[in-house]
């Protein structure tokens, strides 16, 4: 079963696509499967279907262009136009960071998945070229439901 989730950046105008696409099997017990070959296929695959997608409106400002795997990282290409001020893309990157792990983490899958090894980069770009990166890579640890 597909699965995407959309993360944006509260008051800053940019956003990011931030989930791929992942497979049911992503369960409650989750353990390290960061060098798993099944794992990275299955990462492979994912990126492969959300790139399928692209381009991608997110907001009004930004379009996911691009996503594709690295071993376990998955990388989303964003396009920013028009372009920001160069003034604030420190408090932009700052905001952009801070929002991707809140809601990646928050996400039941997304957290699950980088729990499980697997880390999410979004890069920023306008026409002319990189603005900035947010790299989430550690999500604390599920909560556990009380029954």
């Amino acid at each position: 079963m597909t699965r995407f989730a959309r993360t944006s950046v509260a008051g800053a105008a940019i956003a990011a696509f931030a989930l791929l696409a992942l497979p049911s099997a992503v369960s409650a017990q989750v353990q390290g499967r960061g060098g798993d070959p099944a794992f990275i296929a299955e990462i492979a695959e994912a990126a492969a279907v959300l790139d399928a997608t692209t381009p991608m409106t997110v907001d009004p400002i930004t379009t996911l262009t691009n996503v594709i795997s690295r071993g376990t990282e998955v990388i989303y290409d964003m396009a920013i136009d028009p372009a920001i001020p160069r003034d604030r893309l420190e408090a932009l990157h700052f905001a952009a960071q801070a929002h991707n792990q809140r809601n990646l983490c928050a996400d039941t899958d997304a957290g699950n998945l980088i729990r499980m090894g697997a880390s999410m980069r979004h890069r920023y770009s306008d026409r002319q070229g990189l603005l900035f990166e947010t790299l989430i890579t550690t999500c604390p640890p599920a909560a556990i439901p009380i029954s």
